[in-house]
């Protein structure tokens, strides 16, 4: 049981929403990257944790998940940079 879970969802919603819109309008699109930065890391690291899981099926569904977050990461990189 993940605590303050309704919480937590409120400000990823925001996050996403928030720093999606701000990139698209282009409203200070660098913040609204970083948003959705700090948030892909933090959710690609709680719920894409491959190493810990003993079934192989599951595993490489979870490390393909990772990996194209990795790869998501890199996208919004190159748009704050």
């Amino acid at each position: 049981d993940f605590p303050l879970a309704n919480l937590v969802l409120a400000c990823a919603l925001g996050m996403m929403l928030s720093g999606g819109a701000m990139m698209i309008l282009d409203i200070y699109p660098r913040i609204g990257g970083w948003m959705l930065i700090v948030f892909t890391v933090i959710a690609t690291l709680l719920y894409q944790n491959f190493w810990s899981i003993e079934d192989p099926v599951r595993r490489r569904e979870k490390r393909g998940t990772f990996f194209n977050n990795l790869a998501i990461l890199g996208g919004l990189l190159i748009i704050v940079s």
